[in-house]
């Protein structure tokens, strides 16, 4: 029996490089090493070991992290390796905003931009299928693009104060799914393109506008003897509506396929090309959304016996 097992641990100085970090903790081992060479009894019974090895640098107005993953039970030989796990972020910055500002804000200046992104590669296997043929056709890679985007508020009749909002996804695809119509099992059977054989693009949006405003009311108690001098009520009336348009369109992969079956009838089918993949596409169909919110509060002004 050829058995191994590799152990490393790794932390850098935090003094040493400023803005720069690289660490690793390292467990890999063959599927039945822990059983014969074990040094104690919780390692022979460990069944789930893993590693994390991680290097991250940070400028300015953007950060870099790039992961390498690793986990795997030694009861049943399978692993799940994630190599890379890249993020890529850049923070709030506002594209319109003028170094050295004369007067008052302009709107424009207001509007704000940030982006992150997320690059992976997985494979899930188990130790006996590393030598087959199609090993690498279970590999699962894609890349996800988030969009911040920050709009200025305004407000109208001197005290309706509106906020809108924009969100917008983007995620990159490396393979793709087909059906097939089988005539011996009278079933539609889908295949899937080698990894990084295709590249497909998928799209998410919507968009919100909240209201909010306040209302104040106050009554003044003239007794002289009574110790209640006012009472306000604040009303905060708040309204927000959101929308996300139809996303199931053929530009995000949804198409369908049509073929006879045994009986000779035409039959179709709804498919996404980009289902099953490590980024699934925007699901189908529009939304709005429409919500109301009232909230009081009541305050009091009591005058105190030990106020001179």
């Amino acid at each position: 029996s050829k058995n191994f097992s590799v152990k490393w641990s790794h932390s850098q100085d935090s003094k040493a490089n400023p803005g720069t970090s690289f660490s690793a903790s390292v467990n890999f081992a063959s599927p039945s090493n822990n059983r014969y060479n074990a040094n104690n009894i919780n390692q022979a019974l460990e069944s789930q070991i893993g590693s994390s090895i991680s290097y991250s640098k940070t400028w300015s107005k953007m950060s870099l992290s790039i992961n390498g993953l690793h986990n795997q039970n030694t009861r049943d030989s399978s692993y799940n390796i994630t190599l890379p796990n890249v993020t890529f972020n850049v923070n709030r910055f506002y594209p319109f905003k003028r170094k050295n500002r004369v007067g008052k804000e302009r709107f424009y200046e207001q509007i704000s931009l940030g982006y992150g992104a997320t690059f992976q590669n997985k494979i899930s296997f188990k130790a006996k299928e590393i030598r087959d043929p199609d090993f690498f056709s279970k590999l699962q890679a894609g890349m996800n693009h988030r969009f911040s985007i920050g709009l200025p508020s305004f407000t109208l009749l001197k005290y309706l104060n509106f906020s809108p909002g924009i969100s917008y996804g983007m995620n990159w695809h490396f393979q793709e799914q087909h059906p097939e119509y089988n005539p011996e099992t009278n079933r539609v059977e889908y295949h899937k393109s080698p990894q990084y054989s295709t590249f497909g693009v998928s799209q998410d949006f919507s968009a919100s506008m909240s209201m909010s405003t306040r209302i104040y009311g106050t009554y003044m108690f003239t007794l002289p003897n009574s110790k209640l001098k006012a009472i306000r009520h604040m009303i905060t009336p708040s309204m927000s509506f959101s929308y996300k348009p139809e996303m199931g369109v053929p530009m995000n992969g949804y198409m369908t396929y049509t073929y006879t079956d045994n009986n000779g009838e035409t039959q179709s089918i709804d498919y996404n090309k980009y289902a099953g993949g490590l980024y699934q596409p925007p699901s189908k169909g529009q939304t709005a959304g429409l919500s109301f919110e009232l909230r009081n509060n009541l305050e009091a002004k009591i005058k105190d016996d030990q106020d001179t």
